[in-house]
């Protein structure tokens, strides 16, 4: 799996994370978040003069479509502390990009969709076609998205993080921009053009200060406390193991409702 990550630094201090899984949509797999540590654990040492911010983008048409379903389901086969320890993989990731001394930029195509959606809430600006489309799709397979929640609910709040999580749907590139997860929308057939407007102006800006107010911004919107962020592994770690997210995903698999979807004309007075 190594390999699916790409670190490209620009002379002009600009870092670039590209997700490089295009034939799964840039699924993430734990090889791909141990990568993506490491380069933000190494990162996080450059000065100001070298490094100005970093832009994550996604080869391909599609940013990130959440965790690899594949890992998922032997996720849940794992012993219990090999399970949990997997889980915080996600936490360790979410927190390293939103602790980040210099600001970090998401370029959204095609969507951000479950672990995808914590990535960019763990960001500090997002730009997204206008064709994209975000979301938290796991209750829907019976699971959890504890651990994005955490940052999902720090960039937009209780309601915003109730109508993501438990409907179970996707939201539009509007939806989202008015619901704060993302920044900009960029028309169709401006995303480059605006990808480069929007780094011309974090270039434009003193790259201490930028360090500097995002010192700030980490002051006054803490990041989770470790006692939630091990509550949220937990359940994390817990849904795939279930009887509930094993039925969930094997119907996925084999296309067809799962076994808690109602009869049709049960559940809803027979209409």
């Amino acid at each position: 799996m190594a390999g699916h990550i790409r670190l490209v630094k620009e002379k002009s201090g600009i870092a670039r994370l590209i997700l490089s899984r295009p034939e799964n949509r840039n699924a993430l797999t734990g090889e791909m978040i141990r990568e993506l540590i490491g380069h933000l654990e190494s990162l996080q040492w450059e000065p100001p003069e070298k490094l100005r911010f970093l832009v994550v983008e996604g080869e391909g048409d599609y940013f990130c479509s959440g965790s690899d379903t594949g890992e998922l389901r032997r996720a849940g086969e794992l012993p219990g502390d090999d399970s949990i320890r997997e889980a915080f993989l996600f936490a360790r990731l979410f927190r390293e990009f939103s602790a980040l001394p210099f600001p970090s930029a998401a370029a959204v195509r095609g969507g951000a969709m479950g672990a995808g959606a914590g990535l960019i809430a763990s960001m500090d600006y997002v730009l997204a076609e206008e064709n994209s489309s975000f979301g938290t799709p796991e209750a829907r397979s019976g699971l959890v998205p504890a651990v994005a929640s955490l940052y999902l609910g720090r960039k937009i709040g209780l309601a915003g993080l109730s109508a993501m999580t438990l409907r179970g749907g996707s939201l539009s590139a509007g939806e989202a921009l008015r619901m704060g997860l993302i920044h900009r929308v960029s028309p169709g057939g401006s995303f480059r053009e605006e990808t480069a407007a929007l780094e011309r102006d974090l270039l434009s800006c003193g790259p201490e200060s930028l360090r500097k107010i995002k010192l700030l911004l980490l002051k006054m919107f803490p990041l989770p406390e470790n006692g939630i962020e091990e509550f949220a592994a937990m359940q994390n770690a817990e849904a795939p193991a279930s009887k509930e997210g094993r039925e969930g995903m094997d119907s996925a698999d084999q296309g067809r409702q799962p076994e808690w979807m109602p009869e049709k004309g049960k559940g809803d007075g027979g209409k």
